[in-house]
């Protein structure tokens, strides 16, 4: 499962999981390579993740790759209240690696940021190999489709590849 900062990865992968009885595996959190290289060895499973670095070890393993492609005011409204619910416990907002106090967190720069990450992102999924996996692009409104032909085994379906 790929997709930008805030579109959703990991709540469909961890559905995506349940509904396919396969492991789920965060690979923003395992970025040391090895770790990451002897997950996607395993034989199945279900991983979700926004690490430019680590998509070609995944993806070279993969037989399919999700694209969850929202509107980018969705991403924007998720990754705003994501900070502000993250500076509200613990007083600072931490992105990765980017601490921002939360006066900062709607500064134009941010914004702009955003959005230019957003459209780098889409540009590599768009264009990048994938080795043996098919990729297909979805939107939110595919979702529910996209769980019930998992849940009855008919998965692929009318979704864009890419």
């Amino acid at each position: 499962m790929c997709g930008v900062y805030g579109a959703g990865k990991t709540v469909l992968a961890r559905q995506i999981a349940a509904v396919t009885d396969l492991p789920f595996h965060d690979y923003d959190d395992n970025r040391e390579s090895a770790k990451l290289r002897r997950v996607v060895a395993g034989e199945k499973w279900v991983i979700a993740g926004s690490e430019r670095r680590s998509d070609s070890i995944v993806w070279a393993q993969s037989d399919l790759v999700i694209w969850l492609d929202p509107p980018f005011a969705m991403v924007l409204a998720r990754v705003v209240r994501r900070a502000l619910d993250r500076n509200d416990q613990s007083g600072v907002w931490d992105a990765r690696t980017h601490s921002r106090s939360r006066r900062n967190l709607l500064k134009p720069r941010l914004l702009l940021r955003a959005l230019r990450r957003r459209r780098i992102r889409r540009a590599d999924f768009a264009s990048t190999p994938k080795g043996q996996a098919a990729m297909v692009r979805i939107r939110p409104a595919d979702v529910p489709a996209l769980l019930e032909s998992l849940a009855c085994g008919t998965a692929g379906g009318d979704h864009t590849p890419v």
